[in-house]
């Protein structure tokens, strides 16, 4: 995971640094009772904060678990840690408001106030991939650590653990449980306690050396087998990715063919990749449709009916029973509609032994339809709000007119 979302620059790789350094700020801090290193926490966890905002469901969490751990073994020690928790969050409050000012005044946290109510709405309402989708994404990274991560799941319920492993054991739980329960589910989600659940692991291991009194060798070899293992199911995974081309293939087929025509699409920042960075201007994401213009393309995958032997999506599209375009059902039903009604297709690409992709090209702009109910903040307030941030700059100094 870390390999792939360092490779396409994502901001979780970032977030998920500054998130365990926050963390363990604050295991440092309680115990070496150093309390620098409780306000460090504040201000990377501030940090973390401002990269991406779920950042706080871990800190939340970590937080919670560690109050009611200590709740239960001692009542003044509660309140001590209370009081620092408070600290804490004063220090990460200043340090959060006067960046955000810093960088850009009030229409800068105006902006970031809608950011973060646009992230729980998203979150919260925007489907994608079925529950069970996290337990996919752990067994295409390896099925041997798959069956050891839960191996070692299993023993934390019933051990006795340390404060240290019921407090991981619990954040990866809970926030295991978060992401399955969340309507929007993305490999990436599993970033945030990756390096926790590798902790975890490297205690189990070290718990089944000891119980099973194996020889140095003996260990040797058993973690030199997982490490290759997992090495090799790696370089599986990417020559999957590698030998499926389909992308590019429609990539360099819309480039020759439709360098002109606004292409619609879900997978804008791919198909920009593949025409070879031609086509960024003339790409986007699915549009209303009162704005569609005749000669429009619109790329219309059908991976529900094709078998995607060595493809990238052969483990898992057989458990998702649905096609990838559930984006357009979820979020534009009337439009998957006109386009049908409205448009030829123009070209079909084959993956397999069925048809992967459609390419319909609008035809007529006629009859028009309502379009789908806002469920996202419509263009006219974004572009209210944009003014508003400009006229602010302006006055501030920032820009010029």
């Amino acid at each position: 995971l870390h390999i792939i979302y360092s490779r396409i620059a994502l901001n979780d790789v970032m977030l998920t640094f500054f998130v365990v350094l926050s963390i363990y700020l604050a295991e440092y801090y309680f115990k070496k009772s150093w309390k620098p290193a409780l306000y460090l926490s504040g201000i990377v966890f501030s940090i973390a904060f401002l990269i991406k905002y779920n950042a706080i469901v871990v800190w939340g969490l970590y937080w919670l678990i560690v109050l009611a751990y200590t709740l239960a073994k001692s009542r003044d020690k509660f309140i001590k840690y209370l009081i620092d928790v408070v600290r804490l969050n004063i220090v990460f409050a200043a340090t959060t408001l006067t960046l955000i000012l810093f960088s850009g005044g009030i229409p800068m946290l105006v902006y970031a106030i809608n950011n973060f109510a646009f992230l729980v709405l998203i979150q919260s309402s925007a489907l994608t991939n079925p529950f069970y989708y996290h337990l996919l994404v752990l067994i295409e990274l390896s099925p041997i650590l798959f069956v050891l991560f839960f191996a070692m799941l299993l023993y934390f319920i019933f051990a006795k653990k340390n404060r240290e492993e019921w407090l991981l054991f619990f954040l990866i739980v809970i926030f295991f449980a978060i992401t399955i329960v969340q309507p929007r589910r993305l490999a990436r989600h599993q970033l945030l306690v990756l390096p926790l659940s590798i902790i975890l692991m490297s205690r189990f291991m070290f718990i089944l050396i000891s119980r099973f009194k194996l020889k140095k060798n003996t260990t040797r070899i058993f973690i030199g087998v997982l490490v290759i293992s997992s090495c090799l199911w790696s370089i599986y995974e990417v020559e999957k990715i590698r030998d499926f081309t389909v992308m590019k293939d429609i990539g360099q087929y819309i480039k020759n063919n439709h360098p002109n025509a606004y292409i619609h699409t879900y997978y804008q920042k791919q198909m920009a990749y593949y025409a070879d960075g031609e086509l960024g201007k003339t790409i986007g994401a699915l549009r209303k449709i009162s704005s569609l213009k005749k000669g429009d393309i619109f790329i219309y995958q059908v991976s529900r009916e094709t078998k995607l032997e060595n493809s990238p999506y052969e483990d898992v599209l057989p458990f998702l029973h649905k096609d990838t375009n559930e984006y357009w059902k979820y979020y534009s039903p009337r439009l998957l509609e006109y386009v049908r009604n409205n448009s030829k297709v123009v070209k079909e690409f084959r993956y397999g032994d069925g048809t992967y992709a459609i390419l319909y090209q609008l035809t007529s702009t006629e009859p028009n339809i309502k379009d789908d109910p806002e469920i996202l903040p419509t263009q006219d307030k974004l572009t209210t709000l944009y003014k508003f941030a400009c006229k602010q700059y302006t006055k501030k100094g920032f820009v010029s007119k």
